[in-house]
């Protein structure tokens, strides 16, 4: 088992898929990433306190914002990660990167602006919350960091401290990733198969066409 299985050098299909994730029955993630060579996607990865984050980004795209705590809920496996960890938590922890000096780094929570997280040592900004405020159903969390070149970003996402709610990841990406894909494959080859022995067994036992009117050979 493990908390997640990592894959790159997808080619976002013209930016329809700009990135395929999923999670299998037993928890673990799978995560596709956007290739390097046309899109210019990474990757920063984090444990905290043995909670798993990531951020897919594109390069040379500043500040680059990770929220490790509360973490998406999305993203959460209680099969691997200690989600408990969330609800006794003492402060919201986010990652913040840039060339420039970081201005500051504003977090709200379901709309309501909670305060600006302070850096604690490198690009670790935490903010004291209470996560018991939080404890029933799904809540958004948005923060936004300026740099001192005048650059913004903003991260958000859904988290939930209880971990009986569910969320489901796309369709599409699901069936693209988990699928048997040689399975149907081979379904679909045999019924082109039986397509075509039917045509031609079909013209063996059909009447031969009559010609109507004389015909022009004797």
């Amino acid at each position: 088992s493990a908390t997640a299985y990592l894959c790159g050098h997808l080619h976002t299909l013209g930016g329809l898929m700009p990135a395929l994730h999923t999670q299998h029955h037993h928890g673990t993630l799978e995560l596709e990433l956007g290739d390097w060579k046309d899109n210019r996607k990474f990757r920063i990865l984090a444990f905290d306190h043995d909670l798993f984050s990531f951020a897919d980004l594109n390069f040379e795209e500043w500040p680059v914002v990770l929220v490790t705590n509360p973490k998406p809920f999305l993203y959460s496996s209680s099969a691997h990660e200690p989600l408990q960890r969330i609800l006794h938590s003492t402060h919201i922890r986010i990652l913040a990167f840039s060339p420039s000096p970081i201005k500051f780094v504003k977090v709200s929570i379901d709309g309501i602006h909670l305060g600006d997280a302070l850096q604690v040592s490198g690009p670790l900004y935490v903010l004291k919350w209470s996560p018991q405020s939080y404890s029933q159903g799904f809540h958004q969390i948005n923060v936004t960091v300026q740099d001192a070149s005048g650059k913004s970003t903003t991260q958000h996402h859904p988290f939930a401290v209880e971990e009986n709610l569910s969320l489901k990841f796309g369709l599409l990406s699901s069936w693209i990733l988990l699928a048997d894909h040689y399975i149907w494959v081979r379904v679909v080859f045999a019924l082109m198969v039986i397509v075509q022995i039917a045509f031609l067994i079909s013209f063996r036992y059909l009447g031969r066409p009559s010609l109507k009117g004389k015909s022009l050979f004797k």
